[in-house]
């Protein structure tokens, strides 16, 4: 049993090797222990995403590092499913990650939100 208060957050790409009912089965095993799932979906234009996937502070393991390998992968249809359903959405290149993250807790009135 988790104790209450537990938070665990974790992200996904929508992409061709995610599984289709990833997002729900997700979110029933979570509920189904007893916890909420919520679900932000964090988008930005291909321009700025190309610019992030070249990053040093974004690369670790199993992600892309180069522009030319996701510019590949989308022309070859890697990235045309559709995205899960999701309970906030927010552009993440008109966003610092501190104000996403204070966004976040504000709009879907998570606890701790005043905690800094």
């Amino acid at each position: 049993m988790t104790p209450a208060g537990t938070w665990l957050v974790f992200t996904f790409a929508p992409e061709a090797t995610v599984r289709p009912g990833f997002p729900a089965a997700a979110r029933a095993t979570v509920e189904g222990a007893g916890g909420r799932a919520l679900f932000v979906g964090l988008r930005c234009d291909d321009a700025e995403r190309l610019r992030r996937v070249e990053e040093p502070s974004g690369r670790g393991p199993g992600k892309l590092a180069s522009a030319a390998t996701y510019r590949e992968l989308q022309e070859a249809g890697a990235f045309d499913v559709p995205s899960p359903p999701v309970d906030l959405e927010l552009d993440s290149a008109a966003l610092s990650p501190e104000r996403a993250a204070a966004a976040i807790v504000s709009r879907l009135a998570l606890p701790g939100g005043n905690s800094r």
